[in-house]
């Protein structure tokens, strides 16, 4: 799916790439933008902190920004009440509402926005990505992340639902 969902706060915003992954819960739990917050930068996928390793390494040498370790992030992240303004390695804390958290960062050569929602009538759990390109660097920078970024979102995805269970 690559259009944002009409309940998202993303919908309103122009983005020159968009995604949207969904997995439905099996849960009876009421999940607040606090739990999509903590389940997504909890989520232990060794696979995925390697890869993240090898980014900070790869983009400092274009002058974008790194991120914290995936470590520092996670304890973070469990105490956290997830405040506008708040950030977590690469990503900042930029609005939250009932049941979705905005995530995103503004850089040099592109701009990124990550929802993470929750849709009570589905119980499905939504992750939509938007990005917009800023000139040529950020194309070719995302050209290369894409394949490993729809990687990343399915298996954080997964791993956020199996929290919920």
């Amino acid at each position: 799916m690559k259009t944002i969902p009409a309940f998202s706060a993303l919908i309103k915003q122009k983005f020159d790439y968009t995604d949207v992954y969904f997995q439905e819960v099996k849960t009876e739990k009421n999940i607040r933008p606090e739990d999509l917050g903590k389940a997504f930068f909890t989520s232990n996928i060794p696979w995925i902190k390697k890869l993240f390793t090898l980014r900070n390494k790869l983009v400092a040498i274009f002058g974008l920004k790194g991120s914290d370790k995936k470590s520092k992030i996670m304890q973070q992240a469990e105490q956290s009440d997830f405040a506008v303004g708040e950030r977590f390695g690469l990503f900042k804390v930029l609005d939250k509402k009932e049941k979705e958290i905005i995530l995103g960062e503004d850089d040099k050569h592109l701009d990124f926005k990550v929802s993470l929602c929750y849709n009570k009538p589905e119980n499905k759990i939504y992750i939509s990505t938007g990005v917009q390109y800023h000139n040529f660097f950020g194309r070719l920078y995302f050209f290369f992340v894409k394949p490993f970024h729809r990687l990343v979102v399915r298996s954080m995805l997964n791993s956020m639902a199996t929290s919920f269970a």
